[in-house]
């Protein structure tokens, strides 16, 4: 039986539908697995260039961190190298060095025991040749003792000498004196060439006249002056004595005019006639050295020899007068 047209085309429409279902239902699923293919080929693709990228990164990083640790391990190794290389160029320095310091000290002990042993034969030559020296000195200066206590004694004889022929002469000019005044003039002239400083006094009462004097500063320098008794010091202790006397002492025995800076030994000698001290004799060598013995010894034997010619003036005026010498008292020789 022939169907109604509403089925068949109802019947045709779901066919329709069945089929368009089926193709879009074919056509969805071909899509879809087409769509899922590609995505999956997409998420492959991006896992893919993620893990590429990924892979890349970190061999990226791997390579900084390989090179940076290449460079630190190569820095350190260089610093090793370099550490190493120094301390190797020290020890090699230290072994140079050392190796030339002893060189230097086995020639310097060579040069030391060279300059010793040359010192030594050097010390060895002075040490003879000051012995010669030595022994050349001693003997000249033994020489140069015996030479000199030859001048000295032979200057000793010469000055004993020559003081023996002053001193001769100085009695034959008093020989031949004629008078008090030249007796005095003589006696000083002998006393000045005795001495750098000499005087003669005459004794008046209390006072002291000077006759003549010579080289002391202090006198006054008119040439004539009185020394009163109680200042004239070992002057003085002649007159009372008789006696020749010395001093050297600055501050006592010395009158007023034998006072100054050089001073040595001043002595004093009497002029003694018939018992009475009638004039002094002083005089003083300031660099002697003998404390004034040898002066007074020559002062003595003139004044002694002085008196002797003033007494034979006086006897010989008392015979020529046809007179003798009255007790208690001289009479005074010709003026």
């Amino acid at each position: 039986m022939t169907q109604p047209l509403d089925e068949q085309l109802r019947h045709a429409f779901d066919t329709l539908a069945e089929r368009m279902h089926a193709t879009v239902t074919d056509h969805v699923a071909t899509t879809f697995d087409q769509l899922v293919a590609t995505i999956d080929a997409d998420r492959r693709a991006a896992v893919d260039a993620a893990a590429r990228e990924a892979s890349q990164a970190t061999e990226h990083a791997v390579r900084e961190r390989l090179a940076q640790e290449f460079a630190g391990r190569e820095q350190a190794i260089r610093e090793a190298a370099h550490t190493e290389g120094l301390e190797l160029g020290r020890q090699q320095a230290r072994s140079e060095a050392a190796a030339q310091l002893n060189a230097a000290l086995t020639a310097a002990k060579v040069d030391a025991a060279a300059v010793a042993a040359r010192h030594e034969q050097e010390s060895t030559a002075l040490r003879a040749e000051l012995e010669q020296v030595r022994a050349g000195s001693a003997e000249a200066a033994a020489q140069h003792a015996d030479h000199v206590n030859e001048l000295q004694a032979a200057l000793e004889a010469r000055i004993e000498r020559a003081s023996v022929e002053r001193l001769l002469d100085a009695l034959r000019r008093l020989d031949t004196a004629a008078s008090l005044s030249q007796t005095l003039d003589a006696l000083a002239g002998a006393a000045q060439a005795e001495a750098d400083r000499s005087a003669v006094f005459l004794v008046r009462g209390h006072t002291l006249r000077v006759w003549s004097h010579t080289g002391f500063p202090a006198a006054p320098g008119d040439g004539s002056f009185d020394v009163p008794l109680a200042d004239a010091g070992v002057l003085a202790e002649v007159i009372r004595g008789g006696v020749t006397a010395r001093t050297s002492d600055p501050a006592a025995g010395r009158p007023a005019f034998a006072q100054d800076t050089r001073m040595g030994t001043l002595v004093a000698v009497p002029l003694t006639m018939n018992g009475q001290v009638i004039a002094v004799v002083c005089g003083e060598q300031p660099d002697g050295t003998d404390q004034g013995a040898w002066l007074a010894t020559h002062y003595e034997v003139l004044a002694r020899h002085a008196a002797r010619v003033l007494e034979s003036l006086t006897a010989l005026r008392l015979a020529q007068l046809g007179a003798q010498p009255a007790h208690g008292g001289s009479p005074s020789p010709p003026v």
